[in-house]
């Protein structure tokens, strides 16, 4: 007998989850997942990266996302980031083969998404953003999940908003998308495709449905805790990381660096930090 494969990601609550954040983020297609991790896992294979292929990653980006290269089989080759930005530095990766991008823009602060699709175009290869800090980073005015090819979110527990435990990958590719649904349920279960579980629990798809709806009013209260320790600081040689031009931080941290490097630093940021709160 005929059985038709059903499985958690179409019940109510996860198609209610996806649509609200296929809306926040301007998105085509949303996929809810278990983990960031789990987000990346299913985009590399959706792009066809694996055994042979190699991967431009910044030195910069952390485990989390090298890991899941790694389990593609694909190689990671490293190039540094810009001067002033953590985007990576396409000069470098000009005369270099590569199969795919990840660009990973750390601590919620924007990167020229622009200059980073067009490198992409160019080349006619994947562009994947992993934007686990970047829930509510903005460039041009728009998400800058929409300058790539698949965007990967994480929403565990301390991430910009939280379903405890989880992810999710949006995408206006359709054929990407159905790939990487494929994947995350197991093929359907057909007989046909291959796949694994990576599907997000319905009970933890509605924590993230009300908490999507505070995302806004965490972002301006970042923003407002930013200006207030950013007009508290009266040490010339410390300055806020630069921000990309049209760009607008998530600020799921404040980023600070040195005009020029002084010993005991760390220690005036301590003391400074013990006396002003």
């Amino acid at each position: 007998m005929n059985r038709k494969f059903e499985y958690s990601n179409s019940k109510e609550s996860i198609q209610k989850y996806e649509s609200a954040l296929k809306e926040y983020f301007n998105a085509k297609y949303c996929l809810a997942v278990s983990s960031g991790t789990a987000a990346i896992t299913v985009a590399l294979h959706a792009c066809s990266i694996g055994s042979g292929d190699k991967v431009a990653l910044s030195p910069v980006a952390p485990l989390c996302t090298a890991f899941p290269i790694i389990y593609s089989g694909a190689e990671i080759n490293f190039f540094d980031i810009q001067t002033e930005s953590l985007a990576l530095d396409y000069n470098l990766i000009e005369n270099n083969v590569v199969d795919a991008i990840i660009e990973v823009p750390m601590w919620g602060y924007p990167i020229d998404a622009i200059q980073s699709r067009e490198f992409a175009t160019k080349r006619e290869i994947p562009l994947i953003f992993d934007l686990a800090h970047c829930a509510g980073t903005t460039f041009n005015d728009k998400p800058i999940s929409n300058y790539c090819d698949i965007a990967c979110f994480s929403t565990q527990k301390n991430k910009m908003f939280s379903t405890g435990e989880g992810g999710f990958l949006l995408t206006d590719n359709e054929e990407l998308y159905h790939r990487a649904k494929l994947f995350s349920t197991m093929g359907e279960l057909d007989g046909v495709n291959f796949g694994v579980n990576f599907k997000l629990s319905p009970f933890l798809a509605e924590i993230g449905i009300a908490n999507l709806k505070q995302l806004n009013n965490s972002i301006q209260r970042r923003i407002i805790n930013r200006n207030f320790i950013i007009s508290n600081i009266n040490n010339n040689n410390i300055v806020e990381h630069a921000n990309t031009i049209n760009g607008q931080p998530s600020y799921q941290r404040l980023l600070f660096r040195t005009k020029n490097f002084k010993p005991g630093l760390s220690e005036w940021l301590d003391k400074h930090e013990t006396t002003n709160g």
